[in-house]
């Protein structure tokens, strides 16, 4: 559930799609991306 906020926040920080990637790849409050 908190992917749809954190890809959201991603997209408003960089539209780069490796930049978009690297964030979601990296942990922020513990949560877990597969």
């Amino acid at each position: 559930e908190a992917i749809v906020p954190k890809l959201m926040w991603a997209l408003g920080q960089s539209s780069d799609l490796p930049v978009v990637k690297r964030i979601m790849e990296t942990p922020i409050a513990d949560d877990v991306v597969l």
